[in-house]
């Protein structure tokens, strides 16, 4: 792209080009901090080399609901380089590099590069928005359910791992918004230091939004828990009423089991009042524990 005397210089590089994207930068920072998830650092030359993952929302949200691969499309490393004079960008997501590159050419590489972030944060909020109604319905479904799902803890868990790739990614925008929020050059313009602070405070809300799902997944998984637990209960709960009402009549078979020899042996019909005496304790015992609701 060629530069005016006017016009700040907007390069866009493209992973593979990362030769030239190093010499803006010096090839030594690159290679010394390319494996980096997040970085802000101050160059002597300069301006400022800033690193960071982006994760597209919109695609976080398709992945949660199971319509994405694990890895969202529209994610990646985004490497920039800003100056007085340049703005270098270097990322894998073509949308985020017609991004900012349809920004106006008027506007400075700091004034483009502080739109530019708040232009990827514009629509984090509804997003956040979004995994809350999905947990929201997960929870309905749980507690409506009579007993639980298969799978849902494996979704559940699914979501938590999600919200904490997304809590480490506003943690990364939070560190570079720090890290220039302490450059002379934004302090000085107060246009961009309005930007910053209201780029900061979406961050910190999001980041706040975050936290507080993660709090709820929590809670959903604790739910889950809860019905498993009643399921568990349950089926305790049958087994001892159904050994309740077995053990008297356990007891008859091991009273008359002993080699003794019992005077209803030799009366003709031992045997059937045995059963019929049976079969009246084992009635009384289930009116008794229909009386009380055990079953």
């Amino acid at each position: 792209m060629e530069n005016t005397q006017n016009t700040p210089e907007l390069v866009i590089f493209k992973p593979e080009e990362k030769g030239k994207f190093a010499a803006y930068i010096g090839a030594e920072l690159y290679e010394n901090i390319s494996a980096r998830k997040h970085v802000c650092v101050p160059l002597e030359k300069g301006g400022y080399y800033l690193v960071f993952y982006y994760r597209d929302p919109e695609a976080v949200v398709e992945e949660i609901l199971g319509k994405a691969a694990r890895v969202p499309p529209h994610s990646g490393s985004v490497r920039i380089y800003v100056s007085d004079e340049c703005l270098v960008f270097c990322a894998a997501d073509e949308n985020l590099s017609a991004l900012i590159a349809s920004m106006p050419q008027e506007l400075s590489p700091y004034h483009r590069l502080l739109d530019f972030f708040l232009e990827i944060t514009t629509d984090d909020i509804d997003s956040l928005e979004e995994i809350e109604e999905i947990l929201t319905k997960l929870e309905n479904d749980i507690l409506a359910a009579k007993r639980p799902e298969a799978g849902v803890s494996t979704r559940i868990i699914g979501i938590r791992h999600d919200l904490i790739r997304r809590k480490r990614y506003y943690e990364q925008l939070g560190f570079i918004l720090e890290s220039l929020s302490e450059s002379d050059r934004i302090s000085a313009d107060t246009a961009l230091s309005r930007h910053l602070l209201i780029l900061q405070r979406r961050v910190a809300h999001s980041l706040g939004s975050v936290i507080n799902l993660r709090e709820y997944t929590t809670q959903v998984r604790e739910a889950y828990q809860a019905q498993i637990d009643i399921e568990q209960n349950e089926i305790m709960k049958i087994f001892t009423v159904v050994a309740a009402i077995f053990m008297p009549l356990t007891l008859l078979v091991g009273w008359y089991g002993m080699n003794f020899h019992m005077p209803e042996y030799n009366w003709k019909y031992g045997y059937l009042a045995l059963c019929v005496f049976a079969a009246i304790v084992a009635a009384i015992l289930i009116l008794i524990v229909k009386r009380k609701r055990w079953f």
